[in-house]
């Protein structure tokens, strides 16, 4: 469809351990456990700690989409430049990803877009919604 090719070499499938060596499944649950309490994309800190858009643009400042939230990047690098938190856990593994919680941040996004033409028509352009 889009002309690309792409090539998979299944003799590769452990090129990253060279690279990254095992994960140290302690340390990453140590990191986790202790960033948690200050998380700002954490359970209720997504609401309290990040940035809203304003109303005139997203009228609840966040889009909620299931489990997603969208805000505002403190740190932006463009006039509109979304985050968005898939889950209100503060740790997952790729593996506990859902296709349900991918499905909600696109969803959150694609809302966000359609508030962007409409009020800035020059920013996004969407077609096929």
């Amino acid at each position: 469809m889009l002309g690309d090719t792409s090539v998979y070499n299944p003799f590769l499938k452990d090129k990253a351990r060279v690279f990254f060596a095992e994960n140290d499944a302690s340390l990453v649950r140590n990191l986790a456990e202790d960033t948690a309490k200050t998380c700002i994309f954490c359970g209720e800190n997504v609401f309290q700690k990040t940035a809203p858009y304003p109303a005139e643009l997203i009228p609840e400042g966040r889009i909620h989409v299931g489990e997603a939230v969208l805000f505002a990047n403190t740190f932006s690098v463009g006039k509109y430049h979304p985050v968005v938190a898939l889950s209100r856990a503060h740790f997952l593994k790729l593996s506990e990803f859902t296709s349900e919680m991918l499905a909600d941040g696109f969803k959150a996004a694609q809302q966000f877009l359609i508030a962007v033409r409409n009020k800035d028509a020059s920013v996004a352009s969407i077609s096929n919604f």
